[in-house]
């Protein structure tokens, strides 16, 4: 699992790879199969709060999203 810092100026920092990166950064490391895990100065698990970040860059539409949260949140 690759681990992200966020730090107070809203920059990531993945030790692993010891280099700041980016949203889009994160996509292509989920993309090719990576697991990451987002925390923020005080330890804090943001990975869902990044990961939505990364959804808002994809080309995916209103109704794409709405199955997704369906899709998550089905029993």
């Amino acid at each position: 699992m690759m681990q992200i810092k966020r730090y107070k100026n809203r920059k990531l920092y993945a030790a692993e790879l010891s280099q700041y990166v980016t949203v889009d950064d994160i996509k292509q490391l989920v993309q090719s199969g990576h697991t990451v895990q987002v925390t923020d100065e005080n330890g804090d698990d943001i990975t869902a709060y990044t990961l939505v970040q990364v959804l808002g860059r994809m080309n995916v539409n209103a109704e794409q999203v709405r199955q997704l949260i369906i899709k998550l949140t089905s029993k």
